[in-house]
C-alpha cells in the first residue's frame, strides 16, 4: 500500500522513529505525501506514502479516516464512481480511497468481489482493534507481511518490514530464483517475510486468507467481437485518473492495440543503442496517429540501472528489463503518470505457444519435466526446489497437462512479471496500469477452446487479438513476432547470455 501497518503486542520496544525510517525505505513509491497516524497507545501504526493519482488535493492524503476505520491503500479502483451510486455512499471527495472506506464502512469484507483495479490494502478497526487486508485479483499490486503472535507487520516491499526485523536471508528462494525468476509463491528473500496471496483478504481474527475470486470459464464465446468490447471497456476504464497518460510501445502486437485504443497524444518506447524495435515501434505510432519518444540507454547504463534498482528495491530484480522499463518510465513528462503497459495478454490468450502446443500434445508430465521445460537452468536439483515441486504437483491435481500450464501462467508466471512492471515504474514514480489482466478479460478467455485462441495447428497464438489489430488497421503490428523491452546486447545475442550478466549482477549487489 505505499505503506506499513505495524501491529505490536510484544515487549520490545519499536520508537515512532523506527516505523518512520521503515516507511521512508518506501518513499520512492509515493513521493507526493507521507502520512502517519498512531493508535491504541502507540501499538498500532499506519504510515503511507502517496503518489497522488486520483484527487490529488492534500484532503485524500493517508492515512484516511472516519469515526471508526483508518484506511493506507495502494493502487486504484476503476469502478469507485460506479460503486459510490450503486451503494449509495455519501462522500465529501471524489476519491476511490473515500469509496473503499465508506464501502467497508457498510458492507464490510464483501466490498472486495466488486472492485475493478488494482490495490493492496490495509483498514483498520478503531473501534475494536482488528485489522483487515486485502489484495487485487491478479497480484497487480504488492503485498508483504511479518506475523508472529506478538507481532503484526503489512508493507508494500519486503525490505521496508526487513528494516525493522533484520530478517536473514532465504536461501531458498535465490535457488527457486535463479530457475523461474522468483521465489516460490508466498515466499521472498527473506526469512519470515512472506507474499500475501491475490484475490484474496484476511482479518485479524483469520487464521487463513479468504480467496475472494478465481478465474472461472465464461458463458460468453472467445471471438474477436467479444474480445474486442471487453479490451476496448477495460482500457477506457484504466484511462480514470486527475493527471495525464501515456502508453509504453514495443514493436509488437500487445502495446500496439492498447496504445491505438487508448490514443495517447505522446507513447514512449525504449531499448538499447545495439537492439531495440524503434523503426517497428514507430511505424504503429504513425498508424495510431500519436507522437513517439525513443529512450535509447547503453550497456554501461543498463549495468548502472541494475545496480541501483537492486539497492533500491533491497532484493535481486526479476528481469533484465526492469531497468529498461525504469528508464523510460523516468523519461515521461511529469504530469504523465498514469502509463498504459500491455502486460497480460500473452497468459490469457497462449501467447507462449510452445509451451502450451507442448502441453496440448501430452497426457501427463514430472515437475522436473515442466522445470526443465520453463526454467532458465539445463539440469534440476531436486532437493533445493522442494518448494516449487510441492506447488507444482498441487496445482496439477486434477487437471489436465493444458489447464495446469494455464494456471501456472496466469498464477505463477504473470505475478512476475507484474511485480517487475509495479517496481520498475513506481521507482520512477509512475504507476503502470494493465488493461489485459482485467478480471473480466481474464475470465472471458479462460478454458476457452485452444483453436479460438491460437488458430487450428497453432500458428495463431492469441488470434482474437491478432484479428482485432488488423480491423484496427495495425498490420505490420499483427505480422511481427514480439520481442518487447528485451535487454540483450543485440538481438542474435542469446537471451541466456544476457540473463546470466544479470543474474551475476543483481545477485552480487543483493549479497554485499
Amino acid at each position: 500500500m505505499c505503506g506499513i501497518l505495524f501491529v505490536d503486542d510484544s515487549n520490545k520496544t519499536f520508537t515512532k522513529s523506527h516505523l518512520s525510517s521503515a516507511l521512508h525505505r518506501q518513499t520512492w513509491r509515493g513521493p507526493d505525501n507521507t502520512g502517519e497516524a498512531i493508535f491504541n497507545e502507540g501499538r498500532v501504526y499506519l504510515g503511507h506514502n502517496r503518489l497522488s493519482i486520483i484527487a490529488p488535493e492534500p484532503t485524500a492524503n493517508q492515512p484516511m479516516q472516519t469515526d471508526r476505520y483508518a484506511i493506507i491503500f495502494n493502487g486504484e479502483i476503476y469502478n469507485y464512481k460506479y460503486l459510490q451510486n450503486h451503494l449509495r455512499l455519501e462522500c465529501s471527495l471524489d476519491s476511490d480511497t473515500e469509496v473503499l472506506l465508506r464501502g467497508f464502512e457498510m458492507i464490510g469484507v464483501s466490498i472486495f468481489p466488486l472492485l475493478e483495479g488494482m490495490f493492496a490494502l490495509v483498514i483498520y478497526d478503531k473501534l475494536k482493534n482488528t485489522w483487515h487486508v486485502a489484495r487485487d485479483h491478479a497480484g497487480i499490486k504488492p503485498l508483504f507481511y511479518h506475523q508472529t503472535k506478538q507481532l503484526t507487520v503489512f508493507a508494500s516491499e519486503p525490505s521496508a518490514i526487513n528494516n525493522l526485523i533484520s530478517s536473514s536471508i532465504d536461501y531458498s528462494s535465490i535457488e527457486e530464483w535463479k530457475l523461474v525468476r522468483r521465489p516460490a509463491i508466498g515466499y521472498t528473500f527473506f526469512e519470515d517475510i512472506f507474499e500475501f496471496p491475490c484475490a484474496s483478504y484476511k482479518s485479524s481474527y483469520d487464521s487463513n486468507p479468504t480467496k475472494y475470486w478465481s478465474p472461472s470459464e465464461s458463458s460468453v464465446l472467445l471471438t474477436t467481437e467479444s474480445y474486442s468490447r471487453e479490451i476496448a471497456s477495460a482500457v477506457n476504464s484504466h484511462l480514470v485518473g486527475d493527471c495525464a497518460y501515456t502508453t509504453l510501445l514495443s514493436g509488437g502486437l500487445d502495446s500496439a492495440v492498447i496504445t491505438k485504443i487508448a490514443n495517447p497524444s505522446m507513447a514512449y518506447t525504449v531499448g538499447l543503442d545495439t537492439n531495440n524495435e524503434f523503426s517497428e515501434a514507430y511505424d504503429t505510432a504513425v498508424v495510431v496517429g500519436c507522437d513517439l519518444k525513443q529512450v535509447c540507454i547503453t550497456i554501461d547504463q543498463l549495468n548502472e540501472n541494475w545496480k541501483y534498482l537492486t539497492q533500491l528495491r533491497g532484493e535481486p530484480l526479476s528481469l533484465p528489463n526492469e531497468a529498461l522499463i525504469y528508464e523510460v518510465c523516468r523519461a515521461t513528462q511529469p504530469e504523465q503518470k498514469i502509463i498504459l503497459s500491455g502486460e497480460g495478454a500473452d497468459e490469457t490468450l497462449l501467447g507462449y505457444s510452445r509451451i502450451f502446443e507442448w502441453a496440448d500434445n501430452i497426457s501427463d508430465f514430472t515437475p522436473v519435466d515442466f522445470l526443465l521445460r520453463y526454467g532458465y537452468c539445463n539440469k534440476i536439483h531436486e532437493p533445493k526446489l522442494g518448494r516449487l515441486i510441492d506447488y507444482i504437483i498441487k496445482l496439477k491435481d486434477g487437471k489436465t497437462p493444458f489447464e495446469f500450464v494455464e494456471d501456472f501462467f496466469l498464477g505463477f508466471h504473470l505475478p512476475c512479471l507484474l511485480r517487475r512492471m509495479d517496481f520498475a515504474s513506481m521507482a520512477a514514480s509512475k504507476e503502470v496500469r494493465v488493461p489485459f489482466v482485467s478480471k473480466r478479460l481474464i475470465s472471458l478467455c479462460y478454458r476457452q477452446n485452444v483453436e479460438l485462441r491460437m488458430g487450428k495447428n497453432y500458428i495463431n497464438p492469441k488470434k482474437p487479438l491478432r484479428e482485432l489489430s488488423r480491423n484496427l488497421g495495425l498490420v505490420g503490428a499483427s505480422r511481427r513476432k514480439k520481442i518487447g523491452f528485451e535487454a540483450s546486447s543485440h538481438r542474435s545475442t542469446p537471451k541466456s547470455v544476457s540473463y546470466s550478466a544479470f543474474q551475476s549482477s543483481t545477485l552480487s549487489h543483493f549479497l554485499k
